[in-house]
């Protein structure tokens, strides 16, 4: 057992992080000491911490996008199953703030709809027979069948982004796929192993 020197109570060696240079290799305050102390400098000294964050950030901003991949990258299934599991959780109130949202910034939505649907247009090949114009249906098909079904949120997804970074797709059948919408969103614009392997197979599902 050991005694905090700041609360005064007495813990269990577990309550106390470590420390290498004490006597008893043990910080002399405990955890929730130690924790509440960091949450009030961090209030008193917010705004200087953040913006110390962002210039670090932005000067090391290709390290810190590196860090970031990499991260993802070694966590993904984690991470995605996070995000899916917390929105079922939050699930309804996801769906009221992205109504309200859209009501209130209509222009900005309209805008941001309206340069996809360009986009979509201009990546949709005039090469393309009705048999693959109807299988592109499908997707949305499926996806709207889905959505009754399960009374979930489930979004076409274009494996290689319509307007990604350093790579665009076509709005083509062999580069769509049904997604989880928390799924979909959480993949956003990136390049993954996966589309390259679309791209290798379908050569001309580049920009």
């Amino acid at each position: 057992m050991k005694t905090c020197t700041k609360c005064g109570e007495t813990k269990a060696f577990s309550e106390f992080n470590k420390q290498s240079s004490a006597p008893d290799k043990l910080n002399r305050r405990c955890k929730v000491c130690v924790r509440a102390y960091h949450s009030k400098y961090y209030q008193d000294n917010k705004e200087k911490i953040d913006q110390q964050k962002k210039d670090w950030e932005q000067a090391n901003l290709e390290h810190h996008k590196r860090v970031r991949r990499e991260y993802y990258e070694a966590h993904r299934e984690a991470i995605l199953k996070e995000k899916a599991e917390y929105y079922q959780e939050k699930r309804e109130h996801i769906l009221s703030y992205k109504k309200t949202y859209n009501r209130l910034n209509r222009d900005n939505r309209n805008l941001i709809e309206s340069k996809r649907y360009a986009s979509k247009k201009n990546r949709t090949p005039p090469w393309l027979t009705k048999a693959q114009e109807i299988e592109i249906k499908s997707f949305y098909w499926l996806a709207q069948d889905l959505n009754k079904v399960t009374e979930g949120n489930y979004h076409v997804d274009h494996i290689i982004p319509l307007q990604g970074d350093g790579v665009c797709g076509l709005h083509v059948p062999w580069n769509l796929q049904v997604l989880p919408a928390d799924i979909n969103i959480a993949k956003g614009n990136k390049y993954n192993a996966e589309a390259g392997q679309i791209m290798e197979r379908h050569p001309y599902n580049g920009c």
